[in-house]
């Protein structure tokens, strides 16, 4: 009723939320993706993160994790307009099922994040606080 999303949570089975999945926002009758408000929600999910280790974020990460959200969306061709989280193309998707028409793109992932985090070198330690809630890891968390 107000949006959520269930997560089944099965024995034997990869289970996880992808904190980069945006969706649609509507401001007045006009529907786009809002990606500030995704960067605003995943600086919110990485301070969490970091308030458990006893730190704050600092200005080099807080400049860093909006720099790299955009770049991930924009590096998927991901835009405000509502219409860039789709492509078109036809054939088996990854979870074996079959489409044709409009797909939407693969999001990016906390993966992505940490790894472009650890490649430009700015927030070393940040990268490594997240490597335990990656997949494989003991706090997965999050979907690669």
């Amino acid at each position: 009723m107000l949006g959520g999303k269930i997560v089944k949570i099965e024995q034997g089975r990869s289970t996880g939320i992808n904190p980069f999945e945006i969706e649609p926002d509507i401001k007045g009758h006009k529907n786009f993706l809002n990606i500030n408000d995704k960067v605003a929600e995943i600086r919110s999910l990485l301070a969490t993160i970091c308030r458990n280790y006893g730190r704050t974020l600092t200005a080099t990460e807080n400049t860093e994790i909006e720099v790299i959200v955009n770049q991930l969306y924009s590096e998927k061709g991901i835009t405000t307009d509502i219409n860039s989280l789709y492509e078109t193309k036809g054939g088996k998707l990854d979870n074996g099922k079959y489409a044709v028409g409009k797909i939407q793109k693969k999001m990016p992932t906390l993966s992505n994040f940490q790894k472009k985090l650890q490649e430009r070198g700015k927030c070393e330690e940040l990268a490594d606080i997240l490597v335990p809630f990656l997949k494989g890891n003991s706090l997965r968390y999050f979907r690669l």
